[in-house]
This record gives C-alpha cells, sequence and structure tokens, in this order.
C-alpha cells in the first residue's frame, strides 16, 4: 500500500502541476503541431484542448509510475521472500501428499519451517508450498483441503491476479472504491478455492484447517499471499459454517471520493476530444 507520506507528494506534485499546465500545454501543443505539420497535417491551437492536454499527459504518467511501482515493488517483495523460505526446501515423503501429486500432476515444495505456511506461487507456471509446520499442525484430511484449495490458485493464475489487482487499485488510490471491490474479488476466490476442497475432503476438515491456520498463523507471508488467511479467515469460516457470505460495506465517502474523481476524469477526457481537430494540409506540387 502507498504510504500516506508518498500520497501527500503525489497529491502535492499534481496539484503544482495543475498551477503550471497553462504555459506547459501551450509548449506541447506547439511541439506536436509541428510534429503533424512535417507529415501534411495542421493541428490548430485551441485552447481548450492545450489547456487540457498536459493534465491528462500528467495524469498518465503519475498513474503508469503508480502502478508499475507497486507491480514490481511486490514482485521483488514476493521473490525476496520466496528465495529464503526455498532455501529450506526438503526430500519430505508423505502418503498424502505423494497421492495428491500424483491425481493433481503439480508441483509441491515442502520446507522445513516452523510456521504453519501454504500459498500458490509462480506468476505464470504456478507452484504450491507448505511447510513442515503446517503439516504437523493438520491431520491428513485437513492437509488434503489445504492443497486443493492451493490447487485452485494455481490453476486460475491467481498469484499473478492479485500482484495486478494490488498495482492497480494502489495506482488509482484516489478511487478508493476499487479497493473495496477488489477485496470482494479476493474473498469470492478464497470461497471458489474453498468450494474445491470441500469437494474433495467435505466441509469439517477444510473449516478445521483454516481454524488452526488461523490461530496459529504469525503474519510472516508476504501481504499477497496471506490475503485469504489475515483479512479474510473470518469471512470464510462464516461462509463454511452458515453458507453467509458476508461482504465489508462500501461507504458513502468512498463513493462521493470516488465518483468525484471518475468526473473530473471524464470531463478531461471529453474536452479533450472535443476540441480535438485533424484539418489535413493541402500538398504543394
Amino acid at each position: 500500500m502507498t504510504s500516506n507520506f508518498g500520497k501527500l507528494m503525489i497529491l502535492s506534485s499534481i496539484v503544482i502541476g495543475l498551477m503550471i499546465y497553462p504555459m506547459a500545454s501551450q509548449a506541447l501543443m506547439k511541439f506536436f503541431s509541428g510534429v503533424l505539420k512535417s507529415h501534411g497535417f495542421t493541428f490548430p491551437l485551441d485552447q481548450g484542448m492545450s489547456l487540457t492536454l498536459f493534465p491528462l499527459i500528467f495524469i498518465m504518467i503519475v498513474l503508469f509510475f503508480l502502478f508499475f511501482t507497486k507491480l514490481f515493488g511486490v514482485a521483488i517483495k514476493t521473490n525476496k521472500w520466496l528465495s529464503k523460505t526455498m532455501m529450506a526446501v526438503i526430500q519430505y515423503d508423505h502418503p498424502a501428499i505423494d497421492r495428491f501429486i500424483a491425481e493433481r500432476k503439480v508441483n509441491v515444495q515442502v520446507v522445513k519451517d516452523h510456521r504453519p505456511l501454504a500459498c500458490s506461487y509462480g506468476f505464470l507456471n504456478s507452484k504450491i508450498l507448505i511447510s513442515t509446520g503446517l503439516i504437523d499442525l493438520i491431520d491428513d484430511d485437513e492437509l488434503i483441503s489445504v492443497l486443493e484449495h492451493e490447487y485452485w490458485h494455481c490453476q486460475n493464475k491467481d498469484p499473478l491476479k492479485m500482484l495486478l489487482s494490488y498495482a492497480i487499485t494502489d495506482a488509482l488510490f484516489f478511487i478508493p472504491v476499487l479497493r473495496q471491490f477488489r477485496d470482494r474479488y479476493f474473498l469470492e476466490k478464497e470461497l471458489n478455492a474453498d468450494r474445491l476442497a470441500i469437494a474433495s475432503v467435505g466441509v469439517r476438515p477444510v473449516v478445521s484447517a483454516l481454524y488452526k491456520i488461523m490461530m496459529a498463523d504469525d503474519s510472516g507471508n508476504p501481504k499477497q499471499m496471506a490475503v485469504g488467511l489475515n483479512e479474510m479467515g473470518a469471512a470464510r469460516i462464516e461462509a463454511l459454517v452458515s453458507g453467509r457470505v458476508i461482504k465489508k460495506q462500501i461507504s458513502a465517502w468512498h463513493w462521493v471520493l470516488s465518483g468525484f474523481s471518475m468526473m473530473v476524469i471524464v470531463m478531461l477526457i471529453v474536452n479533450f476530444f472535443s476540441s480535438m481537430t485533424f484539418i489535413p494540409m493541402m500538398m504543394n506540387h
């Protein structure tokens, strides 16, 4: 998540940029007009267009910067965590794990770690990672439920989808409802993964495994790997036990702020395209 200081700096940059954009937009328009004229087109320097072009370009640059900063930041953090954790990979013979690997044809790595770790990893070729701490904590049926849950994430490329979701919603932080919808999207994915586990071993092992891991978890996983446990564990258990899905309510303030942000962006885009005209230049013979 982008820090409050970082968001303040970004907003300050936007305000400063908007204060100086009339002069900068005129310079940009003259530059683009010269380029188009050299290719046989005229590009009238409409005042409304010139005053819209610069803030649009400025906003796009800021958004791309935030997106790729978050994208690479989370990817690097995840890779560091995995590199450190994978140093403890061991050869582990376990009948339930061996049967699961044979049936699902998926790569399962076991690491020697006291923490109850379980995650799917790999943005393109996803694999499953579990720890000896998890194996010692739960019984065989519960272990299969965890493996089936992570297998669903692997099949649906969820590590990559979660990474992109975090990057997009952090870049568009001024539309806070997107973050709420992202959390709902993650919850639905977790529940779908739980349904696959239930189809394999039933409800009881899924609920008991989730409860045991929640009670023992020390929050040592990267955020995108722990999202299904730390942030949504209670909602998952409620859905499994009662069939009722509890979703966070989106506050009126978030709707208002998001609506205002979208309105400003739409107005800039509409104003830009409504004032943009291309007039073919007569070629001189």
